[in-house]
Protein backbone atom coordinates (compact mmCIF):
# COMPACT_ATOMS: atom_id res chain seq x y z
CA UNK A 1 0.00 0.00 0.00
CA UNK A 2 0.97 3.57 -0.96
CA UNK A 3 1.04 6.09 1.92
CA UNK A 4 -0.89 9.15 0.97
CA UNK A 5 1.26 12.26 1.73
CA UNK A 6 0.38 13.92 5.08
CA UNK A 7 0.31 17.80 5.61
CA UNK A 8 1.34 19.20 8.40
CA UNK A 9 -1.03 21.16 10.37
CA UNK A 10 -0.03 24.47 11.55
CA UNK A 11 -2.13 25.77 15.00
CA UNK A 12 -1.52 29.05 13.80
CA UNK A 13 -3.66 28.23 10.87
CA UNK A 14 -6.42 26.68 12.51
CA UNK A 15 -9.41 28.91 13.55
CA UNK A 16 -8.98 30.21 17.08
CA UNK A 17 -11.16 28.23 19.62
CA UNK A 18 -13.77 29.11 21.75
CA UNK A 19 -15.55 29.15 25.00
CA UNK A 20 -15.11 26.26 27.42
CA UNK A 21 -12.11 24.45 24.46
CA UNK A 22 -10.19 27.82 24.69
CA UNK A 23 -9.87 27.99 28.38
CA UNK A 24 -8.95 24.18 28.77
CA UNK A 25 -6.03 25.17 26.09
CA UNK A 26 -4.82 27.92 28.16
CA UNK A 27 -4.82 26.46 31.07
CA UNK A 28 -2.91 23.32 29.16
CA UNK A 29 -0.18 25.70 28.06
CA UNK A 30 -0.06 27.37 31.46
CA UNK A 31 0.11 23.81 33.63
CA UNK A 32 2.92 23.29 30.90
CA UNK A 33 4.61 26.72 31.63
CA UNK A 34 4.60 25.76 35.56
CA UNK A 35 5.98 22.62 35.62
CA UNK A 36 8.80 23.62 33.45
CA UNK A 37 9.28 26.32 36.24
CA UNK A 38 8.96 24.05 38.98
CA UNK A 39 11.55 21.78 37.25
CA UNK A 40 14.16 24.35 36.69
CA UNK A 41 13.10 25.53 40.61
CA UNK A 42 13.85 21.71 41.49
CA UNK A 43 17.19 21.78 39.74
CA UNK A 44 18.72 24.59 41.38
CA UNK A 45 20.86 24.28 44.73
CA UNK A 46 19.23 24.16 48.24
CA UNK A 47 20.94 27.34 48.67
CA UNK A 48 19.66 29.27 45.77
CA UNK A 49 16.17 29.44 47.25
CA UNK A 50 16.74 31.97 49.53
CA UNK A 51 17.33 34.16 46.73
CA UNK A 52 13.29 33.78 45.09
CA UNK A 53 11.31 36.85 45.52
CA UNK A 54 7.89 35.11 45.77
CA UNK A 55 6.21 38.19 44.36
CA UNK A 56 8.27 38.42 41.34
CA UNK A 57 7.27 34.79 40.35
CA UNK A 58 3.70 35.91 40.81
CA UNK A 59 4.08 38.89 38.97
CA UNK A 60 5.53 36.62 35.85
CA UNK A 61 3.38 33.65 36.21
CA UNK A 62 0.23 36.25 35.73
CA UNK A 63 2.21 38.41 33.18
CA UNK A 64 2.03 34.76 31.00
CA UNK A 65 -1.22 33.93 32.02
CA UNK A 66 -2.18 36.90 30.28
CA UNK A 67 -0.20 36.84 27.07
CA UNK A 68 -1.00 33.17 26.56
CA UNK A 69 -5.56 34.58 27.17
CA UNK A 70 -4.39 37.49 24.30
CA UNK A 71 -2.76 35.28 22.16
CA UNK A 72 -5.98 32.97 22.50
CA UNK A 73 -7.89 35.55 21.91
CA UNK A 74 -6.39 36.84 18.95
CA UNK A 75 -5.37 39.97 20.83
CA UNK A 76 -8.44 40.75 21.79
CA UNK A 77 -8.60 41.81 25.51
CA UNK A 78 -12.19 41.69 25.73
CA UNK A 79 -12.28 38.56 24.72
CA UNK A 80 -8.93 37.69 27.19
CA UNK A 81 -10.50 39.22 30.00
CA UNK A 82 -13.46 36.50 29.64
CA UNK A 83 -11.25 34.03 29.22
CA UNK A 84 -9.42 34.95 32.13
CA UNK A 85 -12.67 35.62 34.33
CA UNK A 86 -11.59 39.02 35.21
CA UNK A 87 -12.96 42.65 34.44
CA UNK A 88 -11.43 44.21 30.73
CA UNK A 89 -10.69 47.00 33.06
CA UNK A 90 -8.65 44.45 35.64
CA UNK A 91 -7.19 42.93 32.60
CA UNK A 92 -6.25 46.61 31.11
CA UNK A 93 -4.61 47.91 34.11
CA UNK A 94 -2.45 44.71 34.07
CA UNK A 95 -0.96 44.83 31.21
CA UNK A 96 -0.32 48.19 31.12
CA UNK A 97 1.46 47.38 34.20
CA UNK A 98 3.60 44.77 33.43
CA UNK A 99 4.11 46.26 29.78
CA UNK A 100 2.58 43.25 28.04
CA UNK A 101 1.87 45.03 24.67
CA UNK A 102 4.95 47.39 24.90
CA UNK A 103 7.12 43.82 25.06
CA UNK A 104 5.14 42.25 22.56
CA UNK A 105 5.62 45.52 19.73
CA UNK A 106 9.39 45.24 20.15
CA UNK A 107 9.57 41.82 19.38
CA UNK A 108 7.30 42.04 16.74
Amino acid sequence: MKEEDSQSVIPSSLPAPSGERARLEILTALSDALLREVGALQSDEINSLKEIDLAKEIESYEADLIRNALMQAGGRQNHAARLLNVKTSTLHAKIKRYRILEKAQIIL
